[in-house]
């Protein structure tokens, strides 16, 4: 995930759109998710287009995203049985791995890519996969 620019008060962040090797590029709580192809090039630079919108057809400005290609070192396998997922009021924790976890909402979007152990997330329940370990969590 980005951390997206602030925008002014009012406006709105539109659709990402751009290169087609970019899958899944959604925008939540000021972040780009976004999923490569299998077709990405470690080292080769990606554009993504975000229009900024006021008003109801107005743009009052883009942000252009570059994205670089980086190569995967590995799948990290994760034993189920030492995973432990819990939460506290607005946080999901993970542990007992090290390994990158995606976290999912309802709709199927990843809200949450990364090695954080401490997730600040909205309440909601959420999918949580971390190698090939799926377990359902609620954020109150």
């Amino acid at each position: 995930s980005i951390a997206l620019p602030e925008i002014p008060e009012g406006a709105y962040l539109g659709t990402p759109s751009g290169d087609t090797r970019i899958l899944d590029a959604h925008i939540a709580d000021g972040y780009l998710y976004y999923t490569g192809s299998d077709d990405i090039e470690p080292g080769e630079v990606y554009t993504l287009l975000i229009p900024v919108g006021e008003g109801v057809n107005y743009r009052i400005f883009a942000i252009l995203v570059q994205l670089t290609g980086n190569e995967v070192s590995g799948i990290q396998s994760v034993d189920g049985d030492n995973l432990r997922i819990f939460t506290t009021p607005g946080q999901l924790h993970i542990a007992g791995t090290s390994a990158p976890a995606i976290v999912y909402n309802l709709q199927g979007r990843p809200v949450y890519r990364g090695t954080d152990r401490t997730i600040t997330l909205p309440g909601g329940v959420y999918i949580v996969q971390v190698g090939d370990t799926v377990r359902k969590a609620v954020v109150r």
